[in-house]
């Protein structure tokens, strides 16, 4: 197991942690809280427990900073900025893809030491994971092609021409994962349609819109299942 590569990055900007000029001393990671689910069971000893999710975890980064420190620790605690939500990316040689983790500031030291026989500088920068869990840095896309609902037949009198809807029997796809963790897909369902819905066959979970939202071609909407939101284009 070798570590190979390890990136901050927040949108276009990136420091890179596997250069000349800074070493990785330690990469910590702790093991995600677990989100405790209990109650006491009034009938008989023991407790109710529906635990089944972690919650947040820690990163820290043990660094040395050679050559230009100053300059590097500027470079560093620029993602350190409480409202920003930058990136680890790690590669490894075990991990078929990079992966990565959300990081939300948590501690920064970066203790100045003197004389000449010091080469380095040392610094630890913490951030909070807020999902807990290393996720792949390449996302899995699946394109299903929609099914059409069953038609009521013509309404007359009919005007000519007569158009029917285009569709297809293979209206559902799987995505293969080697995922431990639970995922959450985000959808785009694209028009031309009428109140469309998405529904998963293992359990019956329907998200479904009303008949009075119309997408145009070319548009769609997008359902971000783990934020819980749909948003327009």
């Amino acid at each position: 197991m070798t570590v190979t590569s390890v990136q901050l990055v927040n949108g276009s900007t990136t420091l890179d942690l596997f250069s000349g000029d800074i070493t990785i001393a330690t990469l910590d990671k702790t093991f995600p809280e677990v989100r405790s689910v209990k109650a006491p069971n009034p009938d008989t000893q023991g407790m109710w427990d529906t635990t089944r999710l972690y919650g947040a975890c820690t990163v820290t980064l043990d660094l040395q900073l050679y050559n230009t420190p100053t300059e590097l620790t500027r470079q560093l605690t620029m993602f350190m900025l409480p409202r920003i939500r930058p990136y680890l990316l790690v590669e490894d040689t075990e991990w078929p893809t990079t992966r990565r983790l959300n990081l939300r500031t948590e501690d920064y030291g970066g203790p100045i030491t003197g004389g000449v026989d010091h080469l380095y500088r040392e610094a630890q920068a913490s951030w909070m994971v807020p999902s807990g869990v290393w996720e792949s840095n390449q996302l899995s896309t699946v394109t299903v092609l929609a099914d059409t609902g069953a038609s009521s037949g013509l309404i007359f009198p009919v005007t000519f021409p007569v158009t029917w809807a285009a569709t297809t029997a293979a209206g559902s796809a799987s995505i293969a994962t080697s995922s431990t963790a639970d995922m959450y897909p985000l959808l785009r369902m694209y028009g031309p349609c009428t109140g469309p819905q998405a529904t998963l066959e293992s359990t019956g979970q329907t998200i479904k819109f009303s008949e009075s939202l119309v997408l145009s071609a070319g548009q769609y909407i997008e359902v971000d299942v783990q934020a819980r939101t749909a948003k327009l284009d």
